[in-house]
């Protein structure tokens, strides 16, 4: 399964690669106008090359997909975007993960408040408050592929999805321009779930509903 996330964050490694620098350059007030223009263009180059170069945090939110099961952690798809990333100019750090294989939706929620729980109890006061969450130039979220193997409700999933989407975006300052939602695989089309026996024209239905 993790061979097709990993062609994934090669295709996305541009359009993330295009949003970090376009948004970089942009918050900082990049503009230029009549007898200003080649120091406004200079500028730009300067502003986009200082947006590429900063340091980028990266949380990786996710389930199997994410965690790489039974792969080397190099070979993680976001390990391998983070790369990707790099390699395009974009200083971003290796991902921090917060997955695991059988995460539902209300489970991946679950765990963040553990991990992050203890990072702010144990937190210096004087350095940062025990209630603020910690935050992130990026983040990607890829979750549910647990909801329907385990025959949860659509509905259940698409309330439970909505909360981890806005926490997800919390996690990257509140920017949604930096937070990366992957649509679940079809598991179905898998050796698997072939062996399994399930129905995997119904899995894609549910997938997709």
């Amino acid at each position: 399964m993790n061979v097709a996330l990993a062609v994934v964050s090669g295709l996305t490694a541009a359009a993330v690669s295009m949003s970090i620098t376009t948004m970089g350059a942009a918050s900082m007030g990049v503009a230029s106008t009549g007898a200003s223009a080649n120091a406004g263009a200079s500028r730009v180059r300067s502003d986009e090359t200082s947006a590429t170069t900063a340091r980028i945090s990266y949380l990786a939110l996710g389930d199997s997909y994410t965690i790489g099961e039974g792969v080397a952690p190099e070979g993680r798809w976001p390990a391998q975007l983070a790369a990707a990333l790099r390699e395009r100019g974009i200083a971003i750090d290796d991902p921090r993960i917060v997955a695991r294989t059988g995460w539902t939706t209300d489970e991946l929620s679950a765990a963040i408040d553990t991990e992050f729980d203890a990072e702010k109890g144990s937190a210096n006061a004087e350095n940062a408050s025990r209630d603020a969450a910690p935050t992130f130039g990026f983040v990607s979220l890829l979750i549910g592929v647990n909801n329907q193997y385990r025959g949860r409700s659509v509905g259940d999933y698409a309330e439970q999805f909505e909360a981890m989407l806005e926490r997800a975006i919390g996690f990257a300052g509140g920017r949604a321009d930096r937070t990366l939602v992957l649509a679940i695989p079809d598991w179905g089309v898998t050796p698997f779930a072939a062996q399994s026996g399930r129905d995997s024209a119904r899995i894609a239905r549910e997938l997709d509903a």
